[in-house]
């Protein structure tokens, strides 16, 4: 709703600048120019603000596993006679910002409730999504490098109470398809610290997988009981040695 463009048309060449428009519950502005000679090609710059993204990804990418409200930037060039080849012929940037929103599919929190009960042969396992299970977020960011239909990350963040996200990874825009190397860092363990859990999400858009490594978890708690005891012993035998040399001390002004 509430659409405002002005256009200006000349030898094959269109030029909507100012593109407006209220959508998604939020509203977009920006422009959009098309190059219908020769392969057609279409340059779009877009500021989309309070959008709600779940729709916006089921529109854009056939994608579902995202819910929040924010903020979406896009600075993209396509050529191409199809849809296909268009999408495949991406190029430019785009970037997130989303908060109170959650990942769909997968609940992190849950999974590693009772960390120290899981078994010592726990080791590399593939999930399906889960339509009834997700992972609230508080925010969500990542900035995107487009080439050739394929969007780099190297910088997604997500926060939410229990844990924080990290990672890289593709969205292979042209194939349909995703592959995130994400470190989920959960706190509040039973030992009263921190886990990091390796999380890999990859397939196609319609069969995500996720591949959760709870043996690397494990380790990495396993080592911090062993660096908290170390680190115990360390102020024991600190605070050992120095009762004994305010004794020796006292020993010398007698």
């Amino acid at each position: 709703s509430q659409v405002r463009l002005d256009v200006k048309a000349h030898n094959g060449m269109v030029n909507l600048n100012p593109l407006s428009a209220n959508l998604y519950q939020g509203s977009m502005n920006g422009s959009l120019s098309v190059n219908a000679q020769a392969t057609p090609s279409i340059a779009i710059k877009q500021n989309l603000s309070g959008i709600n993204v779940t729709p916006l990804l089921k529109d854009a990418l056939e994608l579902d596993m995202l819910e929040g409200k924010g903020n979406v930037a896009v600075d993209l060039t396509m050529q191409g006679s199809t849809i296909s080849a268009m999408k495949k012929a991406a190029n430019g940037s785009l970037s997130l910002n989303l908060g109170d929103g959650a990942i769909k599919g997968i609940n992190l929190p849950k999974l590693v409730q009772g960390v120290q009960s899981l078994g010592k042969s726990s080791s590399m396992q593939t999930l399906g999504m889960n339509k009834d299970e997700k992972t609230g977020f508080s925010e969500f960011k990542a900035s995107f490098r487009v080439k050739n239909g394929v969007a780099h990350n190297d910088d997604l963040s997500v926060k939410a109470p229990m844990l924080r996200i990290a990672g890289n990874g593709d969205i292979d825009i042209g194939n349909d398809s995703l592959n995130y190397t994400t470190k989920v860092t959960l706190s509040k363990t039973e030992g009263g610290g921190t886990a990091t859990l390796p999380v890999q999400l990859s397939g196609p858009f319609t069969d995500l997988k996720y591949k959760v490594d709870f043996g690397a978890m494990l380790a990495d708690v396993a080592k911090q009981k062993v660096d908290a005891k170390v680190e115990a012993a360390k102020e024991d035998l600190k605070a050992k040695a120095q009762e004994q040399l305010k004794g020796k001390l006292k020993g010398l002004f007698k």
